[in-house]
């Protein structure tokens, strides 16, 4: 782990937890003061453990999590943070506005991906009142095309982080015109994302 998080030419590293043996993580990030780390544990983590992760991860200086437990613990997840200044996000789950709606009380930020949201209509509505309610928003793919992700790299203004780099994992991309150069996205000349663009994935596969 430690030789591929030396040798990734990205400032923000997405790191793949909710396994067994997530512990032995935390000295290796510690080791890496000028990367931003973010770990997203696809609901692998059951409460206890959730609780212990969270609180190691946040004095590690991770910069948010995604979906530390199953859905249906989210109304747990202030009581697991306690007073870990560390934002935690809803992605599992998350498909509509009334999904929104129901877990906007219990997050700090939300992971709206266009094929859960069924397209840009959706996912605009949440996005637009979530930055009203103040929840930071993530726009998020799953290994899709640049045909796929690229309703989300247009409404990235509402958007605090991006996810988006579902084409880099494709072996042959369906189509061409976004161009991805270290942390940011290239389309017509136009840069888009910077620092909150890139992530690159360590520790375990599994949705994006």
């Amino acid at each position: 782990m430690s030789e591929q998080i030396a040798a990734a030419p990205y400032s923000i590293l997405k790191i793949k937890m909710g396994f067994d043996g997530d512990e032995a993580l935390l000295p290796v990030l510690k080791k890496f003061p000028g990367k931003v780390f973010r770990v997203d544990a696809n609901g692998g983590w059951a409460l206890e453990k959730a609780e212990r992760m969270i609180s190691d991860l946040a004095r590690a200086r991770v910069q948010l999590i995604e979906q530390p437990t199953p859905v249906e613990h989210i109304k747990e997840w202030p009581h697991l943070k306690g007073r870990a200044p560390v934002n935690v996000f809803v992605d599992e789950g998350l498909h509509t506005f009334e999904d929104y709606q129901r877990f906007m009380d219990y997050v700090d930020g939300i992971n709206i991906k266009m094929a859960k949201s069924g397209g840009i209509i959706e996912a605009v509505r949440i996005a637009r009142r979530a930055r009203r309610d103040r929840c930071k928003v993530m726009l998020g793919c799953m290994v899709e095309s640049s045909v796929a992700i690229a309703p989300a790299v247009y409404m990235s203004s509402l958007a605090d982080y991006l996810d988006l780099d579902g084409p880099l994992l494709l072996e042959d991309d369906t189509a061409t015109g976004i161009t991805y150069i270290d942390d940011n996205i290239i389309i017509d000349d136009t840069i888009i994302g910077g620092p909150k663009l890139k992530d690159e994935y360590a520790h375990g596969m599994g949705e994006d």
